[in-house]
């Protein structure tokens, strides 16, 4: 799961640096306003949402082929006869697997991206409180559709929301000034201007460490400056008295960081904005480019995803002679391998385990058996009953992805972790029950362990006092509780003169 976050975010990375170079080569002299606010909020919404699509090649194949679900059986983790084959093979412990540096390295990535996530959550809390304050600690005045907070502190007027904030100083300039900074400010709220801001705040919290995020926030700020001084500024006169009015109101001071200012550092571009000439009508054409990039960026992920899940050479030969070994030519293989529902193993060990890679060729009965009970080593229920989950169970769907490829999503449903109950002897006549559950080796209250288990019945069938194929265990699971009792039967050897 980690993995498919950083997979993630390393994708809406790279739709952010590819709508941030088309805006900045191809739109960003326009004066198209409108449309480069509409271009610049887009390009956020499809940076989060293109990685979320699935692969071109699952969009067809629905149509061609049905895809068909199995289901293994919900409670087949409970079946004593995937638990122990004949002559009770020991079965691979897997309780304190090494996590290996790249594992290490994946969860320090991830504390520090999520240490960043909760500055920059605390960061926005802040600033909204901050803003809060503002409201509650001024006197306000309600118009037909905002609000106007008289502030007693000299910072820069601005608006957020549906409330306009002026300052001492502006409202002492003379009347028709005054009502063009509310104008201004008016244009920001009734286009919800503070909206947008909100939108990239929130997804600050996914890309903080991302820089053109930054750089797309602060393009968009400079467009809702461009929208609401073109409503404002006018022609020839009234534009000029408008561009002396920003340059005199400009300020060096820090404004409210969610705030939409009147007048800020950056006004020389605003003046310059407020001259050029407009683009023409054509232009806005340029804006469509927004959809081949996006096409062009789901292509990019298709291939990323295909190239992560092909099979090195050695490995695809390998599989190629296997394939033409036990399989005919039509037999499916395996696709890709998701793992939806596991908490306690990241999917990179749960692949390991299930030793199966895309490529090799789709055998159910392989594949249950590397998920149930594999004799020769290791699989999925053993890594999880040994660690107390004996509730756990598996869902496989099978998805068709074309060219004789199955993608598997396997669910995992964890359970609750159980303790042992009672060890309960059954069939015992002759031999001392305490020298008994001293070879079973298991206590009351231990979490349950399917290894140890497994090694109790192998311990108990070598004592000699009993038919060693015939050493049976029933687990009588009691879900209310969280315990399991164990129940060994046991068949005494008939041949046998006990002392």
């Amino acid at each position: 799961m980690t993995n498919q976050l950083f997979f993630y975010l390393l994708e809406s990375g790279l739709c952010l640096a590819a709508f941030s170079l088309v805006y900045r080569v191809v739109l960003s002299r326009s004066t198209h306003f409108f449309w480069m606010r509409f271009y610049l909020m887009a390009s956020l919404g499809l940076s989060c949402v293109l990685p979320l699509i699935p692969e071109p090649a699952l969009w067809y194949s629905p149509w061609f082929t049905t895809p068909v679900a199995v289901s293994f059986p919900a409670a087949f983790t409970l079946d004593t006869s995937l638990w122990f084959a004949q002559g009770a093979s020991s079965s691979a412990a897997h309780t304190g697997q090494p996590l290996g540096i790249f594992t290490l390295l994946s969860y320090c990535l991830l504390l520090i991206y999520l240490s960043g996530l909760l500055y920059r959550a605390y960061w926005l809390a802040m600033n909204l409180r901050k803003i809060r304050q503002l409201i509650k600690r001024n006197p306000k005045e309600r118009t037909a559709d905002h609000w106007i907070v008289n502030l007693s502190e000299n910072v820069p007027v601005f608006s957020f929301l549906n409330y306009l904030f002026l300052n001492p100083t502006s409202r002492q300039l003379p009347a028709y000034e005054l009502q063009q900074i509310k104008q201004h400010e008016l244009v920001h709220i009734q286009q919800k201007h503070s909206w947008d801001v909100l939108f990239f705040e929130l997804a600050a919290l996914l890309f903080w460490f991302h820089p053109l995020l930054a750089y797309l926030k602060n393009r968009l700020r400079e467009v809702h400056e461009y929208l609401a001084d073109a409503s404002v500024a006018g022609k020839g006169k009234r534009q000029k008295a408008y561009a002396h009015l920003l340059l005199r109101l400009a300020t060096e001071s820090k404004t409210v960081p969610l705030a939409a200012p009147f007048s800020d550092k950056q006004i020389s571009r605003r003046i310059l904005m407020l001259y050029r000439s407009r683009s023409i009508r054509v232009e806005k054409l340029l804006f469509t480019l927004i959809l081949p990039v996006a096409a062009c960026l789901l292509l990019l992920f298709a291939c990323m995803d295909g190239d992560s899940q092909q099979p090195s050479p050695t490995q695809q030969a390998d599989t190629d002679k296997r394939s033409s070994q036990v399989a005919p030519s039509h037999t499916e293989v395996i696709g890709k391998i998701s793992w939806q529902g596991n908490t306690l193993y990241e999917d990179q060990l749960l692949n390991e385990v299930l030793n199966l890679k895309p490529g090799d060729v789709y055998n159910k009965e392989m594949l249950n058996k590397h998920l149930s009970y594999n004799p020769e080593g290791k699989d999925i229920a053993s890594l999880y009953m040994d660690q107390g989950y004996l509730f756990f169970s598996i869902d496989i769907e099978e998805k068709p992805a074309g060219a004789g490829r199955v993608d598997l999503l396997i669910k995992v449903y964890e359970g609750q972790k159980v303790r042992l109950g009672r060890i309960i002897i059954k069939g015992n006549g002759e031999v001392a029950e305490e020298k008994i559950l001293e070879q079973i080796a298991m206590q009351p209250g231990e979490f349950f362990n399917r290894s140890q288990l497994i090694k109790a019945q192998q311990a108990v069938a070598a004592m000699g006092y009993f038919e060693p194929q015939q050493v049976s265990i029933n687990p009588l699971p009691d879900p209310a509780k969280g315990t399991v009792d164990i129940e060994f039967v046991l068949t005494p050897l008939t041949d046998r003169n006990f002392q």
